[in-house]
């Protein structure tokens, strides 16, 4: 079966799990921290490790230190783990449609959903497509930018997605470009927002008691600045990520080699209609656009080949949770089963095909010839 989404591991992720293993040193330490020097040198800004990106969105939003009950916008086609974040920190969730070219929120779709009581806005570069980031400050809202998927896209102006807005979080999970096992991060340019952010991830802690030794009389008499869950990474997923992150050029260049021959070789545009592809884009997944009425037929069609394929994501202003889960004031979260067309449309439209690493230029070929031969027997 060829699997939708994937990773490349290999040799040197295994050379790196047993240095950690060798230095004993499993927890948050010497691995994550190198970690965390090389990717803010990649992306230019001050970054940390956490354990996941849910995480890494739960403290963003908590950053922001928004007043209890406020609304936070965030697209409708999204993980759930966006909306859980904002539910999680007392506040509301408005969800807003979605452009259908790009998949991603626009400030268009935003701004129809402003209120009185927007106090911030999420938006998500869905699949690695970057979000319109400049449009969208411009709306005047603290910004939280979900590039979970684009850890290798960029901007217009060639910054790195996730460096513009006020916070990003990124994914390291089995799945992602990059991958730790389990793994996310939080970056900002904001030096008090990142101080709050590396000892709200360590159960409120300054430091630690290591850290402190040698410096105080009682290095153990750590200082509890707020109290908070923790986050903190491990150095064994840290080590896998050291080594994904060295070879990350590589696999990029795989990810945008199988994507051209999507481009090239699927049956656009009588039949499907491809996913943009003018900006600097991470290529997560790559999901095309077909017939309400044939599109399940064509995933069934595909897994008879072998070819699993999927769609990501569920609209989150249609699942019942959002729409009867009680906020702080016993009032139901979000804008519940509000008609958000765009997205409602894409949920049986939208499929996205297997894109990964680990695949190689004739399984891409395979997979754009069985869409073809599906719409030879579909006539």
């Amino acid at each position: 079966m060829l699997r939708v989404f994937g990773s490349d591991t290999g040799e040197r992720e295994l050379t790196e799990v047993k240095r950690v293993l060798d230095s004993e040193w499993l927890g948050y330490g010497p691995a994550s921290k190198e970690f965390e020097r090389r990717f803010s040198e990649r992306i230019g800004q001050d970054f940390i490790l956490v354990n996941s990106c849910s995480n890494a969105l739960y403290l963003a939003v908590k950053l922001l230190n928004l007043p209890k009950g406020a609304q936070v916008i965030l697209p409708t086609w999204t993980h759930a783990a966006c909306a859980n974040a904002i539910i999680l920190n007392g506040l509301e969730p408005v969800f807003c449609d979605i452009d259908p070219e790009t998949l991603n929120a626009t400030p268009e779709t935003i701004q129809a959903c402003t209120s009185k009581d927007t106090a911030a806005v999420m938006v998500v570069d869905y699949g690695g497509y970057p979000v319109n980031i400049n449009g969208i400050t411009r709306l005047g809202f603290p910004v939280i930018e979900d590039a979970a998927c684009a850890v290798d896209s960029k901007y217009d102006r060639g910054q790195y997605c996730g460096t513009i807005a006020d916070i990003g979080c990124y994914s390291f999970d089995s799945m992602k470009n990059l991958t730790m096992g389990e793994g996310g991060g939080l970056t900002s340019a904001n030096k008090h927002i990142m101080e709050r952010a590396r000892y709200l991830r360590y159960s409120g802690f300054a430091e630690s008691g290591l850290d402190r030794a040698g410096r105080t009389a009682r290095w153990w008499d750590v200082e509890m600045r707020e109290p908070s869950l923790r986050f903190l990474p491990s150095d064994v997923n840290a080590g896998i990520g050291l080594a994904q992150l060295s070879r990350l050029p590589q696999m990029q260049n795989k990810r945008r080699i199988l994507a051209g021959v999507y481009n090239n070789e699927l049956p656009w545009p009588d039949h499907v209609a491809l996913p943009p592809s003018h900006m600097f884009h991470s290529w997560f997944t790559y999901p095309i656009q077909v017939d309400a009425e044939i599109r399940d037929d064509l995933a069934h069609f595909l897994l008879d080949q072998g070819i699993y394929t999927t769609m990501r994501y569920p609209p989150l202003h249609l699942m019942p949770a959002y729409g009867t889960a009680l906020g702080h004031s016993g009032q139901a979260v979000g804008v519940a089963y509000k008609s958000l067309p765009v997205a409602e449309r894409m949920a049986n439209e939208v499929l996205n095909l297997p894109l990964h690493p680990g695949m190689s230029t004739d399984d891409a070929a395979s997979v754009a010839s069985a869409v073809w031969e599906f719409f030879k027997e579909a006539k």
